[in-house]
């Protein structure tokens, strides 16, 4: 069946005591869709939600939010594949930036948290710790052959030295 709410929402599935349960659509008055499964009418399972202003979510829902596995694309072309806890980047995940810059490893509510690699474009590597979204602790920099052992608080770089050159 088919339900279309004031606002003109539209629900379309199988409806079982006034409530879209499994398989359905959701398209919103201002062009969100969701295709997926649902329960009690909310977003749970597997599904793939399109914004209107072209950010996507592919992957799992728990009570209307991202929750487990998924992808996740913006606006702007950034992705993220990983895990999410009710909307947020948690757990072990990838972030790609449209610029090429990318971040893998440990995330909490959406921020840089725990290990991780970062890469830019042009081949520079940091490996180390994240606290709330800041380079903290130890890592290691590497700007091709040369690696160094960095120690960062709260982001500001406070010792560096040199582990690794290349041989002559």
């Amino acid at each position: 069946g088919t339900y279309t709410y004031a606002n003109g929402d539209i629900i379309k599935g199988s409806f079982i005591n006034d409530f879209l349960e499994g398989y359905g659509t959701f398209i919103s008055n201002d062009g969100d869709t969701y295709h997926g499964y649902f329960k009690h009418d909310m977003l749970h399972g597997d599904g793939k939600f399109i914004f209107s202003n072209g950010k996507y979510f592919k992957g799992h829902f728990i009570e209307n939010s991202f929750h487990g596995k998924g992808f996740l694309q913006d606006e702007n072309g950034n992705k993220y594949s990983g895990n999410f806890q009710f909307g947020t980047f948690n757990g072990k995940g990838k972030y790609i930036y449209q610029d090429g810059r990318q971040y893998t490893g440990n995330w909490n509510k959406n921020l840089k948290h725990g290990f991780g690699i970062y890469e830019w474009p042009d081949g520079d590597i940091y490996e180390g710790f994240w606290y709330n979204g800041k380079r903290n602790g130890k890592g290691i920099k590497k700007k091709g052959n040369i690696q160094k052992e960095v120690i960062y608080k709260n982001n500001k770089k406070i010792s560096e030295k040199i582990i690794l050159t290349p041989s002559r």
